[in-house]
């Protein structure tokens, strides 16, 4: 069992330690909604980000990647989708 001593300033104050609080941020796979170059372009950078995004917090957290991230395949417009297959 941890014990826990209690230092005091001079004055009597308790000195309180910082503790590291966790940041939570939710992060959104980003959508595909148009299949323009343009779109394209700017859905791959974003996605690269996302990926690189999640990976840090897998290896922060120690969970798997592939567990974590959203498929590519479900950020995809379904109407889209039913355009191009």
């Amino acid at each position: 069992m941890a014990t826990s001593t209690q230092h005091f300033e001079a004055d009597g104050d308790a000195v309180m330690h910082s503790v590291n609080q966790p940041v939570f941020e939710f992060i959104k796979a980003p959508r595909m909604d148009d299949w323009s170059h343009d779109a394209l372009v700017k859905w791959n950078q974003a996605r690269v980000q996302y990926d690189d995004t999640v990976r840090q917090r897998c290896l922060e957290s120690r969970k798997r990647p592939e567990v974590a991230m959203t498929p590519v395949k479900s950020t995809i417009d379904r109407k889209l989708l039913e355009v191009v297959c």
